[in-house]
């Protein structure tokens, strides 16, 4: 690779969805530029690269994988995409940066692991709640027994979906759901913060008219009698949490998926994580406004640039996946999950 003075160029395959924060984050990147963006179609890869001021506009994703001047590809494309997709930049010589879930099976998981160990390429799962320092904080606070050991953990994520056929959240094909759009937010991030995954799992879904679940409740029994509660909606009112309660206080974290944001493009105000003992004193922890998605980026920067090891590694992100499948194995089945008997 080039020297760690030098920057990398990024490509985007897709002009819709989350790319946007991508965009914006890379704007404000030391050692990042944006150099080109795909589409399905010329036109529309032409119009975003116009008005996106990028340099390099592809009607097809291959023919940006072809590009030998792009070094990293994002790829925030629908769900049952991605693993073709990885694999497929790879395949070209790029790093990657994939959106969550990264895959949804552990086999996919593991033949990406194995094609980017064979060719020292960087994949990073772009969770950007764990990417902030703000998850980093709370880790540390369980770990340094700030609220005593760990009993139950709860994490959740809702918000209301109109019913619109053509959304791929409510595509079954495309991997759609509730779990699989904002459930992996509660999922990844016990697992991250209890050094998972979980050894078993319990969960339930309701179903909508288009067959994806649009409400999902899960349960995971994690060593040491720590018990574990997810929770994912298309059908609520906006709502979050993280909340970790330990024999010695309680951790919480009112905005645990896009801190410091007031949307995916403009900063807000700072975080806060609060801490509250077994007497009832409450203390806060201020985290400073940042960037989550240009977190992601400089990230990438040093993995590639400086051989940093990434903080989300492709292990992480098959606990992740493991406990998920698990999950959806349990909601099917209506039965409990012992994880890698699946």
């Amino acid at each position: 690779m080039s020297p760690a003075s030098a920057g990398l160029n990024w490509g985007i395959l897709t002009t819709g969805g989350i790319t946007g924060a991508i965009v914006g984050a890379l704007r404000h990147a030391e050692r990042s530029s944006l150099l080109a963006i795909a589409s399905r179609d010329q036109s529309r890869a032409s119009k975003y690269a116009d008005e996106a001021a990028i340099a390099r506009a592809y009607g097809s994703y291959d023919e940006l994988l072809e590009d030998p001047d792009i070094d990293v590809v994002y790829v925030p494309l629908p769900n049952a995409l991605h693993g073709e997709w990885v694999m497929r930049a790879l395949s070209q010589g790029k790093h990657v940066l994939c959106e969550k879930p990264l895959v949804t099976s552990v086999s996919e998981l593991d033949n990406i692991r194995t094609m980017a160990s064979a060719s020292d390429l960087v994949v990073i799962e772009a969770f950007m709640s764990l990417h902030h320092p703000q998850a980093g904080i709370v880790k540390k606070m369980i770990a340094n027994g700030d609220i005593g050991t760990p009993r139950i953990a709860q994490a959740w994520f809702g918000y209301t979906l109109e019913d619109d056929p053509g959304n791929v959240r409510l595509n079954s094909g495309l991997h759609g759901g509730s779990f699989w759009d904002v459930g992996v937010y509660p999922n990844s991030m016990l697992v991250f913060l209890l050094d998972g995954p979980p050894m078993s799992v319990m969960a339930t879904r309701v179903d909508g008219a288009s067959g994806v679940d649009v409400s999902f409740v899960g349960q995971m029994q994690f060593p040491g009698d720590l018990v574990a509660q997810i929770w994912s909606s298309f059908c609520t009112p906006f709502h979050q949490m993280v909340r970790v309660i330990g024999d010695q206080g309680t951790i919480e974290v009112p905005e645990p998926w896009m801190p410091g944001m007031r949307t995916r493009t403009e900063l807000g105000k700072d975080s806060v994580v609060a801490v509250t003992s077994a007497s009832g004193e409450r203390a806060e922890v201020v985290v400073p406004a940042q960037n989550p998605f240009l977190c992601e980026v400089e990230e990438m920067e040093r993995c590639v640039l400086d051989g940093k090891h990434p903080a989300i590694s492709l292990e992480i992100s098959r606990h992740f996946v493991s406990s998920a499948v698990a999950l959806q194995q349990s909601a099917r089945t209506a039965a409990r999950v012992v994880l890698g008997t699946q």
